[in-house]
């Protein structure tokens, strides 16, 4: 008795350990790293742990069950905006995690020797975590608005965090022989439902349309009756398939039994068919995942013959999990030419399905929940790869928000009439100053002020209309702004010679206008541009950003406004070529990304800043990848092609 209930006292201890682990890092993650910041998150967090399970101050479990949202902080009256949100934060999380933390909530029960309650009163659910954030947030002393951000933008990411630490946690537990109540299911059901979709939801989509238009025309619908399948043929069909529908084999639709089939099943059928021969030779695709996705042919076929769900509804576990098989293949090049892990672990996991089964159904269910899996073991590497490198991209995001301030600066003191000497060298080398200086000292600080003022002296000077006593007053002023001004360029670290080079246009332009003369031709240099570096003392990173002044600033398009952790992002420039990355790590204020690349070992890493990323976007250089299911993009080109 003694050496139970010093197991259950273990495992219960690393249940508690994993979850406030798991809240920890998603927060060091987000930026929010500081111990007395992480301390606070794991406090609070930890005491709604111990409130749930009944260890703080021996209350019992049933005494937990009257616990509700505000009894755990998540309610309170000073700031109720960000209490709304916060339980709209864990509604939507506990909808996404609803069957992996019911299976978990019930092993805890067995565990702690309690009743079954409802999953609302989990110690590790979704309102405990956000009872953590809440702490972390008072910890640091954000402001109303960053607090809101901290939760709001960072929902999906909280999500997928609970959601991998819930099905570890359920293997721990199950491993430790904690069993829980089977319920009866249907082979078709999902695993689980992404956010915002309904379980059964039918859709007329492209999948339905490819099929209907193989269909003989002007045949009407048959009756449910008429479409069903004999067992006894039925069985003699599976075996037809499996002696000669291999993935590139014969034909069931084309070959003898073709005309025995039901007319809307050999629709299906043969839809299947031309389905998985365009994905055979799909360019678009990794070698490796077309071969991975052509192990399902054989079992889509079975099914093809009994489950219209397959067509019509829009969350098949089919069609979940062919998206699933390409999202953990991402970012793999199509000419990819050896096998990759995550080719090779798609391939592994449709070879299961591939396996003769009296329950396809549950087979593809079984096979999504394994390519999840694979999927949240991809994008922990990405977020470990990502971690090394985010404290130089934390730097990098201050030194762009530096920038933007200096070159909106200049902007405020540029106009067409500038002259371009003036504004060529406020826009080279004095806007690198103002941002070395807002870096170091802030753009409050005396320093600051001091070079705006310079350079706005510089602006002034050099205007072209001034009269001639204006003209008499400018010349003893010079000296002091070119001391000044050299003082700046000294503070760049400019060799003489070069502080001399960069000040001559704006000297002669001076000269000029004291001899009422016209300044000597100069047309405007090219703005900077992005540029491409190596990050000092990381290997295999490189970081994209602006280098100088910039003309205006680029329109932050909506799709970059929202990324989260976990998204493709594919770019395209003439120094880092086309580039596809996952993000592993977004800034603190939205400014910086951290791209995984998809190729090799994943270890290649490309800061960038969303300024960059905006830019290419108006160019259509960049843009988010959206990763459909494969059968239904090909369906859609099919059913367009067939139509057209």
């Amino acid at each position: 008795m003694s050496s139970t209930r010093e197991g259950s006292t273990a495992l219960l201890a690393s249940c508690r350990a994993q979850f406030l682990d798991t809240l920890a890092a998603f927060a060091r993650d987000r930026g929010f790293g500081q111990p007395e910041w992480i301390e606070g998150l794991v406090t609070e967090a930890g005491s709604a742990f111990d409130e749930l399970v009944g260890l703080k101050d021996r209350q019992g479990f049933e005494a937990a069950k009257s616990l509700t949202a505000s009894r755990i902080s998540l309610v309170h009256e000073s700031d109720l905006e960000f209490s709304i949100v916060l339980t709209d934060v864990a509604r939507r999380i506990r909808e996404r995690c609803e069957h992996e933390l019911a299976r978990l909530h019930q092993r805890m029960m067995r565990l702690l020797d309690h009743q079954d309650t409802g999953s609302e009163q989990s110690p590790i659910g979704p309102e405990a975590a956000c009872r953590g954030l809440r702490g972390l947030s008072d910890a640091a002393g954000l402001d109303p608005e960053l607090r809101l951000r901290l939760i709001s933008d960072n929902a999906d990411e909280l999500g997928h965090a609970l959601l991998s630490l819930y099905r570890t946690l359920d293997k721990e537990l199950a491993g430790a022989g904690l069993q829980v109540a089977s319920r009866a299911r249907t082979g078709a059901e999902p695993s689980h439902r992404p956010v915002g979709r309904s379980a059964t939801g039918h859709s007329g989509g492209p999948m339905a349309s490819f099929r209907d238009s193989l269909l003989p025309q002007g045949s009407a619908r048959p009756t449910a009756e008429a479409e069903e399948t004999p067992a006894d043929l039925l069985q003699l069909l599976h075996q037809w398939i499996d002696e000669h529908c291999s993935e590139a084999g014969g034909s069931l639709a084309d070959g003898p039994l073709g005309p025995i089939l039901p007319t809307r099943r050999a629709a299906a059928v043969r839809a299947i068919e031309r389905l998985f021969d365009a994905l055979a030779g799909d360019p678009s695709l990794a070698g490796g995942l077309r071969t991975a996705l052509g192990h399902l042919r054989v079992p889509l076929l079975k099914l093809a013959l009994k489950d219209d769900g397959l067509f019509s509804i829009e969350d098949h576990p089919a069609n979940r999990l062919m998206r699933a098989m390409a999202i953990a293949c991402a970012g793999v090049r199509a000419d990819t030419p050896t096998q990759s892990p995550w080719t090779a672990g798609a391939d592994r996991i449709a070879r299961e399905v591939q396996q003769p089964v009296d329950d396809i159904g549950r087979a593809l269910t079984l096979a999504l929940g394994a390519c999840e899996s694979l999927i949240d073991q991809r994008l922990s590497g990405v977020r470990e790869a990502a971690r090394v490198a985010s404290e130089a991209a934390r730097r990098s995001e201050r030194h762009d928000q530096c920038l933007v301030a200096a070159s909106r600066a200049i902007r405020a003191l540029v106009d067409p009439a500038t002259p371009a000497a003036v504004a060529d060298f406020l826009a080279m080398y004095w806007v690198q100053l103002l941002a070395r200086t807002a870096y170091g000292q802030g753009v409050d600080s005396a320093d600051y002020q001091a070079q705006l003022r310079t350079a706005a002296e510089l602006a002034s000077s050099a205007a072209s209309d001034v009269d001639p006593a204006r003209r008499h007053q400018l010349a003893p002023r010079l000296p002091e702004l070119i001391r000044r001004l050299q003082a700046g360029l000294e503070g760049l670290g400019l060799e003489p010679a070069r502080r001399q080079a960069a000040l001559a246009p704006c000297m002669d332009l001076h000269a000029a206008l004291i001899r009422g003369t016209p300044p000597p031709p100069s047309p405007r240099s090219a703005a900077s541009g992005l540029r491409l570096r190596d990050t000092p003392g990381l290997d295999r990173t490189r970081l994209l950003m602006h280098g100088g002044h910039t003309d205006r600033d680029a329109v932050t398009p909506k799709w970059l406004q929202a990324v989260e952790v976990g998204e493709w992002i594919y770019l395209t420039h003439a120094a880092l070529g086309a580039w596809h990355g996952c993000v592993g790590w977004i800034g603190a204020h939205r400014g910086i990304l951290i791209l995984v690349s998809g190729e090799g070992d994943g270890t290649q890493r490309l800061l960038v800043t969303a300024r960059a990323l905006s830019e290419l976007a108006e160019k259509d250089a960049a843009h988010l990848l959206q990763i459909p299911s494969p059968m239904e993009a090909c369906a859609r080109r099919l059913a367009a092609r067939k139509g057209s």
